[in-house]
């Protein structure tokens, strides 16, 4: 039992570094398709970008994990941190194939792009086009939340409500949070 334990953990372990990798080369991918100026200070913020789209499923990763935690403690005190964080971890996939998609869509472009084939704006796979990707990318995290709610219910046998609260609250209020400083970031 311990070492199967060891070994999902280091399996959820690599799907996270390989989510930040992905992240990284899908974030460098797309810089390299745009048209901004190649002004010194653009090409360190293109890299700087680059940089933090690596952390960016770690840093999702994590913020999850805390406040699963304190909503976890706040309805049933008790929280098992190993166990939400394959629950966690396995939420995450539809997000890790999305990016999997993405990457393969990214390399069939650059492929036909550097044949002369197509263009960014004519560039279309399985019915699928460069300004629909942010569509499918919303889609993930909406069975994210779904995985993740179901996970919690199944798994600790919590009411539905219980269950999508914890799931959701945490994101709702960093959501919220974001657009109070906007709205008061547009008056000062």
């Amino acid at each position: 039992m311990y070492q199967s334990n060891n070994l999902s953990y280091i399996i959820l372990l690599f799907f996270l570094l390989l989510s930040s990798i992905l992240s990284f080369v899908i974030s460098k991918f797309s810089f390299e398709f745009t048209s901004l100026p190649q002004l010194e200070i653009i090409k360190i913020l293109v890299k700087l970008q680059n940089l933090l789209s690596l952390l960016i499923p770690t840093t999702i990763y994590v913020f999850y994990l805390i406040t699963t935690k304190i909503m976890f403690e706040i309805y049933f005190k008790k929280f098992n941190l190993l166990i939400f964080s394959k629950i966690i971890a396995y939420s995450f996939l539809p997000i890790f194939i999305n990016y999997i998609i993405i990457f393969i869509i990214l390399i069939i472009f650059t492929y036909k792009k550097l044949n002369g084939v197509i263009g960014i704006n004519d560039f279309e796979i399985f019915g699928v086009k460069f300004e629909n990707l942010n569509v499918y990318f919303t889609y993930s995290w909406v069975f994210f939340y779904i995985i993740f709610s179901y996970l919690i219910y199944k798994r600790f046998r919590t009411r539905v409500k219980d269950s999508i609260i914890i799931a959701f609250l945490p994101t709702i209020i960093l959501i919220s949070i974001k657009y109070i400083f906007s709205f008061l970031q547009s008056y000062f």
